[in-house]
């Protein structure tokens, strides 16, 4: 149980600087933390999950570092009582075109790609891939 609350307390604490690093547009911060182990597709905010704080950011290189790590752009984006893909929001709020593009292109790469994006989780247990560091 002690070591379930430690390791809960850990990934709060990684999550966190995530959380700090994405918002301040510091990717080689972004990168440490998900080498140190904080989650790409944890809720960071009471409702947002990282994906979506890089995406009100505008800034593609936290967003590729994110999806390298794992980050699963599916995941709805929950506004005004609905699930909307994140490309389509963002191409709805107006933000920069090469964030909807990404954004979009990522969409698409994980559903022709489901299966090896699962296994690429299970096989790296750093969960980032090495040319990153």
């Amino acid at each position: 149980m002690l070591i379930k609350h430690w390791r809960d307390k850990k990934q709060k604490k990684l999550n966190n600087s995530l959380k700090v690093a994405i918002l301040s547009k510091r990717l080689p911060e972004v990168r440490e933390s998900l080498c140190q182990g904080a989650d790409p597709n944890a809720l960071l905010t009471d409702r947002e999950y990282a994906l979506d704080l890089a995406m009100q950011v505008e800034s593609v290189p936290i967003i590729d570092a994110l999806l390298a790590a794992g980050g699963d752009p599916r995941k709805p984006y929950h506004f005004g009582g609905e699930n909307w893909l994140r490309s389509d929001f963002a191409r709805w709020a107006g933000k920069n075109e090469a964030i909807v593009n990404r954004l979009s292109q990522a969409e698409q790469e994980a559903e022709s790609q489901y299966g090896s994006v699962l296994q690429y989780q299970y096989i790296n247990p750093y969960n980032f891939p090495k040319f990153m560091y």
